[in-house]
């Protein structure tokens, strides 16, 4: 599973996580794939989904975990 950091508390309305396209493209991860979001000392695992407005990452926010 790959990880993409970036700013976990940027969230949507309904607590997705925005992606960037361009970094999406870098790491060959498409809709679909599952991956996890880093972010400060924080970990969560998503789903990534397109959207009008862009990528997304749908957190399972039940594999939150915190890092040292």
């Amino acid at each position: 599973m790959r990880t993409i950091h970036t700013d976990i508390t940027a969230r949507t309305a309904d607590h997705c996580i925005p992606l960037s396209q361009d970094r999406l493209r870098d790491l060959c991860i498409r809709a679909g794939d599952h991956v996890r979001v880093a972010g400060g000392d924080i970990e969560v695992e998503a789903r990534v989904e397109l959207r009008a407005s862009g990528p997304v990452a749908v957190p399972q926010w039940s594999t939150l975990t915190y890092r040292e």
